[in-house]
């Protein structure tokens, strides 16, 4: 249903020991969308300005350019760029530096390969989560809007019967919308006939709306296991606002990555 968040990516390594470079090269192959490689810095920034590349990958040390003069070439041109400096131990206080000047990442050598992947997912998600057109739903990519639509559909209805389950009266529609990282739902007409009784007294009004924050408390974590089941992603539900004069409940759920 979804495609692999780093499937999306254009990655750009640059190495110039030839072991390393075949090495790496062969494990992001099959985790990447699209794997472009150079021998140094010169050729590197060449790429760079060829491909555009979403995420660069650079040794540290290496003839003509080294990676860090490199890095430096790319943010005069490209602010967006993630940047990941493989590098070693030292010259660990070279890579620092260079960290205040645009530098996303340093990786130590020999790399570890999982700690690569996690930098590069997280470089993926803040380049992903800020388009419009995009959600991330952990480590997938959905910038499909039909599919968009398809979750927010099952998340209305299945919410919908959630509160009919434990409330007794289901409200009469809810509306869901997925915006980059965060969820946002409506559930509307959701007083009870109890509630609306206690309602006819406005001191009661704190006390209604006290009850029905209590009610998300109290199921907060069967609400966010269901909309992850929906979504296929860890959520958290951040907040909750009663709105007694429109009858209307508010969730904002948060997607993590």
């Amino acid at each position: 249903m979804y495609d692999d968040l780093l499937m999306n990516l254009k990655v750009l390594y640059v190495e110039d020991d030839e072991d390393t470079r075949e090495e790496l090269v062969y494990f992001l192959k099959k985790r990447v969308g699209k794997i472009i490689v150079a021998k140094d810095g010169q050729e590197g920034y060449e790429k760079f300005i060829e491909s555009k590349p979403d995420i660069v990958i650079t040794d540290s040390r290496m003839p003509r350019m080294n990676g860090i003069e490199m890095s430096m070439k790319i943010r005069e041109i490209n602010k967006e760029t993630s940047i990941i400096v493989t590098t070693a131990f030292s010259d660990v206080e070279t890579v620092l530096k260079a960290i205040d000047m645009g530098i996303d990442k340093y990786i130590l050598k020999p790399i570890d390969v999982d700690e690569l992947l996690r930098a590069m997912k997280d470089s993926a998600f803040k380049l992903f989560k800020n388009k419009d057109t995009n959600i991330v739903l952990g480590d997938y990519l959905v910038s499909d809007m039909n599919e968009k639509k398809d979750l927010e559909k099952e998340i209305q209805n299945q919410l919908a019967q959630f509160l009919k389950n434990k409330v007794g009266k289901g409200p009469k529609f809810v509306r869901s919308l997925i915006k980059s990282n965060l969820i946002e739902i409506e559930a509307h007409d959701t007083i009870t006939k109890y509630e609306l009784a206690l309602l006819e007294n406005r001191k009661n009004e704190r006390l209604v709306s006290f009850v029905r924050e209590t009610f998300y408390s109290n199921f907060k974590i069967e609400i966010e296991l269901l909309i992850e089941t929906i979504v296929g992603a860890k959520c958290k539900l951040e907040s909750v606002d009663i709105d007694l004069a429109l009858n209307k409940d508010n969730l904002i759920i948060q997607i993590d990555h």
